[in-house]
């Protein structure tokens, strides 16, 4: 071959070729010298017709069905799921209210803050109140008298609660 010369396949090989390579996903480099090549070249209107009809659908993903599509429509509403309400949720318990925490109250945090200042196991204080935490020593959530609530730094409490 020529140097400088383009070399040409016949078109049984060129549809072989086109078949093999179908679906699969150009590389970011080969996109770019497509597009490279592209810059500037004008397409008469029987090809823009073309890539035009190529490109119709493409990227709309896959359909979905109409109930499936009343669902999303729902959800982004924010009404309530029916199917998901009451008995029919899975966290359903009995319809019993949660007591966990019952009675905290924020001034009861702070209170413990101003009087301990640091962990009670290690010393370690951190000026940010989401990094100091406030424990039940008898680890009953609802018992809020000051003396059972310490103050511990992240690292303590996760270890006095994967030691009970």
């Amino acid at each position: 071959m020529a140097k400088g010369r383009a070399f040409h396949h016949d078109p049984e090989y060129r549809a072989k070729l086109s078949a093999a390579l179908k679906g699969r996903p150009k590389t970011a480099e080969h996109r770019e010298k497509i597009r490279a090549a592209l810059v500037g070249r004008t397409f008469s209107d029987e090809t823009r017709a073309r890539m035009k009809a190529a490109a119709k659908g493409r990227g709309k993903g896959r359909k979905l069905s109409p109930q499936h599509r009343a669902n999303i429509a729902a959800g982004k509403r924010g009404q309530p799921r029916p199917d998901m309400t009451g008995e029919l949720n899975t966290k359903w318990d009995g319809g019993v209210a949660p007591t966990r925490f019952a009675g905290w109250r924020k001034s009861i945090r702070l209170a413990v803050i101003s009087r301990d200042q640091v962990c009670r196991d290690c010393g370690k204080w951190d000026a940010r109140p989401r990094c100091m935490h406030v424990h039940h020593a008898d680890f009953d959530e609802t018992n809020h008298d000051l003396v059972n609530i310490v103050l511990l730094c992240v690292t303590c409490h996760r270890a006095r609660h994967s030691s009970n």
